[in-house]
């Protein structure tokens, strides 16, 4: 949301300008051009950058203003000054969509608070974008301890006015934990300090973000009650962005009610919108939206004709994964209607290209493994080196210090040094080419047993399907066209967590619980299966290496599957203790099993396989339920 974070900088201007800087842009202008280089001509330049980004003019010109600012600032020996030059451009480089850069610029001015020991509210504005920098780079967890940062600035010197959204952001955080109810707490403080401030566009965001967890959490009045109340307040603050996002949100919820018309009349609305906006790619999404609510309605000729302008758009815009999508939507519409040779041409589409961007993604995913081996791989070569030099040089002063008569036994010692650090030298570039090839078996072997198996199946089906309609017996192309649909699916999921685990990023406990809980929810919502995931506190620091995290994910990923399909269980349950080791215990309280007549099952012998390769032991006790527990 650009225009979100460029209200919070708002407020750090409008609290640095005075009355005696102009307001409108001609006058500011003609000031900037008589005015002397004072403190009062700084306060105007900024101003005239701020004009520059609201009307999305020239960021180049902002930005070189931006330093001009800054060196003026230096030479006046004025700290606001420096602040607000540095800010302004962090600024300009978020609007440019440099967000690292902008990060930078932000770090900086915090910086620069401190030092010159600025208003409060200037820090607590610049650790809220701070915190918004880290969120949209996808670095969740540092952007909440800013957030946090920023709500205690706030709440420890009682500032008048909260700038920007910190309490939103931590709001957003435990909601991707699913911590719901935390989250909500987050949300209904912020909101009370909108609502004090009487700012409609941060009251819209809010209430936007509160829908966000209720519909999580599966309570569809209660989110839609809230999406309401955003576009409600996005409209009053002209704020069309927001306005759009709250329409699809309202849509998707009446079509989850099986309202369908209400539905329709949402996703319209949301395409005048994006009509009004000029935006393509929120259309493109729209557009989805609205094939399916015609579908829902069988209105399967307007909906066709959605779907033509939907592959217009995404060709024009080169979006494959789009064009891959729109395809698939024909292949459903055409099955509906019973034009079965259609959806077979348009599925056939879908899946060849489904198959080009898995590869591509595989690709890219083995290059980044690749490329970061060999950078390990040449850090440790130039330390082993500068170790080496640094034995040569004190051998060579020790050198200086004996008599010529040690000089032969003092370069047999070099000599030996030097073979020593090579053998090491050796010796380590062996273990990381042992390292990277493990792992490259491992992915090759995950690729082939998870995936290799399903893409044959869909290329038999596909044969065999097109045979069937070649011979006009079109009855059997509907399920296989779904049993091709549901083998992509599991290729995708399994191609996922092949790439989730490779995931530095993911080598934490609190990483595996929330995407075992985005597993999970919906599997057992589908069966009114109550479930609960829950780690304990001491271990909301906790580590995990990739290949334990990997068989812990998948051990417990089984179990829960197996707990859905065959338990016949209303309550799942599933807890992370520490008992000397990792202990994870999963129970329900469904019908058990007899583990004598199912030693064969593969989900059970695959479970067990991977707890013993990590060092783990697996114990199943289905007497009473199903109880199994992993220690690792």
């Amino acid at each position: 949301m650009k225009r979100f974070l460029l209200l919070s900088f708002m407020i750090v201007r409008t609290l640095d300008l005075g009355a005696q800087v102009p307001a409108s842009r001609d006058s500011l202008e003609a000031f900037l051009r008589t005015h002397p280089r004072d403190t009062l001509y700084v306060q105007g330049m900024v101003n005239y950058v701020w004009m520059l980004l609201e009307q999305e003019e020239n960021t180049r010109q902002g930005d070189s203003i931006a330093v001009q600012l800054g060196l003026l600032a230096n030479r006046l020996n004025y700290p606001l000054g420096k602040f607000l030059s540095v800010n302004l451009r962090g600024a300009v480089a978020y609007h440019k969509d440099e967000h690292r850069k902008a990060l930078n610029f932000f770090e900086e001015s915090r910086r620069i608070c401190l030092q010159y020991n600025l208003p409060k509210q200037r820090l607590q504005v610049t650790l809220n974008n701070i915190s918004i920098m880290y969120k949209d780079l996808g670095e969740s967890e540092k952007s909440m301890q800013y957030a946090l940062q920023s709500i205690a600035v706030f709440e420890k010197y009682k500032l008048p006015k909260l700038s920007g959204e910190p309490y939103n952001v931590v709001g957003y955080y435990l909601k991707t934990t699913g911590q719901y109810r935390k989250a909500l707490g987050y949300y209904e403080k912020s909101l009370s300090y909108n609502r004090k401030d009487g700012d409609p566009s941060q009251i819209a965001i809010t209430e936007n973000g509160m829908g966000n967890v209720y519909d999580d959490m599966g309570l569809l009045p209660e989110a839609l009650n809230h999406y309401q109340a955003a576009l409600k307040a996005a409209r009053k603050a002209n704020y069309p962005l927001l306005e759009n996002d709250c329409l699809v949100s309202i849509g998707r919820m009446y079509e989850k009610m099986g309202k369908y018309r209400e539905a329709l009349d949402a996703f319209l609305l949301s395409e005048k919108t994006c009509l009004e906006l000029g935006s393509q790619e929120a259309l493109n999404t729209t557009l989805t939206n609205l094939v399916n609510a015609y579908q829902d309605l069988k209105l399967y000729r307007k909906a066709e004709d959605v779907l033509d302008r939907k592959m217009k758009l995404s060709v024009r815009l080169k979006e494959a994964e789009d064009i891959q999508i729109t395809h698939q939507g024909y292949a459903q519409l055409y099955s509906e209607m019973g034009r079965f040779r259609e959806a077979f041409v348009h599925q056939s589409r879908w899946v060849e290209m489904k198959d080009s961007l898995l590869n591509i993604e595989r690709e890219v995913k083995l290059q980044e493994l690749t490329t970061r081996y060999e950078t390990e791989k040449k850090e440790q070569q130039i330390r082993l080196l500068q170790q080496d030099n640094k034995l040569k040089k004190e051998e060579a002063d020790q050198q200086r210090l004996v008599k010529q008569g040690y000089l032969g036994g003092g370069l047999l010692l070099l000599l030996a040094g030097g073979l020593g650090a090579g053998w090491m030298l050796n010796r380590q570039k062996v273990r990381r080419l042992e390292e990277s090839e493990r792992m490259r078996n491992k992915i090759a072997a995950d690729l082939h047993d998870e995936i290799g198996g399903t893409l044959s199946s869909i290329s038999l089906l596909s044969s065999l399907m097109e045979q069937q309609i070649r011979e006009k017996k079109t009855e059997m192309a509907a399920p296989m066209i779904r049993k091709i649909e549901t083998d992509a699916r599991q290729i995708l999921e399994s191609m996922d967590d092949i790439v989730w685990t490779v995931n530095p990023g993911n080598d934490s406990l609190a990483r595996v619980v929330a995407r075992l809980r985005e597993y999970a929810r919906p599997l057992m919502d589908a069966r009114s299966i109550r479930l609960t995931i829950d780690a304990a506190p001491d271990l909301d620091g906790a580590g995990l290496g990739m290949e334990v995290r990997r068989s812990v994910y998948l051990i417990v990923k089984e179990a829960l599957n197996n707990a859905a399909k065959y338990s016949g269980a209303t309550e799942v349950s599933v807890q992370f203790l520490r008992e000397k080791r990792l202990t994870v215990m999963i129970a329900d309280n469904g019908k058990g099993f007899d583990s004598a007549q199912v030693t064969s099952r593969n989900g059970l012998r695959n479970m067990r396989t991977r707890a013993t390769e990590i060092g783990g032991n697996l114990d199943i006790d289905s007497a009473n339920g199903t109880r199994i527990t992993l220690t690792v």
